[in-house]
């Protein structure tokens, strides 16, 4: 609402499938995820939102697959992104974890911290800086409460309540990291976080 994404109603709509299929996250709708927002960059190719969510989508594919090209991909996109409106947190977001997703950490976690800079409350890029902690430094105690900001922010992060679970029980606080566990699997089964596993 505070600023216009696109003209292009064509373009929004084909991001908007982008994202649908986006967040089901399995190999099937991270294409046809792709596929949308690569429609709507051809709709729209100064539509700075879905250049980010398609270097996401390649992100995530890059990390499900273990294609590091994949992620070299993923920082063009959002470079690509952030050339258009360089304050769009979710590029600096998904550009964070695909340079941590390379091993570089350190660049990674200034990428995140600028999303959180530019947007102190989004839920994602909370989780990405506790990922970040967790998987790049090995810090969990650092990780807990990036996690619990991102639960705060998004009761229904079923990502961030698994991760943190694991936090808890490597940390020995096994009672809270049962019950963390217990809400992602009722997000689960509601299919309002993920449908497998």
């Amino acid at each position: 609402i505070e600023r216009r994404e696109t003209r292009s109603v064509e373009a929004y709509e084909s991001y908007a499938r982008g994202m649908m299929n986006l967040r089901q996250a399995t190999r099937e709708s991270i294409e046809r995820g792709i596929a949308g927002f690569e429609e709507a960059t051809r709709h729209d190719p100064d539509y700075a939102l879905a250049w980010a969510a398609l270097g996401g989508a390649y992100g995530l594919k890059g990390n499900f697959l273990s294609i590091p090209e994949m992620q070299h991909r993923a920082m063009e996109m959002e470079r690509r992104a952030l050339s258009i409106d360089p304050e769009l947190a979710d590029a600096h977001n998904w550009l964070g974890a695909a340079l941590l997703s390379l091993g570089r950490v350190d660049e990674g976690i200034a990428e995140i911290r600028e999303a959180l800079r530019l947007d102190p409350d989004n839920g994602q890029a909370h989780q990405s800086l506790a990922r970040a902690y967790w998987v790049g430094k090995g810090d969990f105690t650092a990780a807990v409460p990036l996690f619990e900001r991102s639960i705060a922010l998004n009761p229904d992060a079923g990502y961030s309540y698994l991760q943190l679970s694991l936090m808890l029980a490597w940390q020995g606080d096994l009672r809270r990291a049962e019950e963390v566990s217990r809400r992602a699997v009722e997000l689960q089964e509601q299919y309002i976080s993920g449908n497998l596993g």
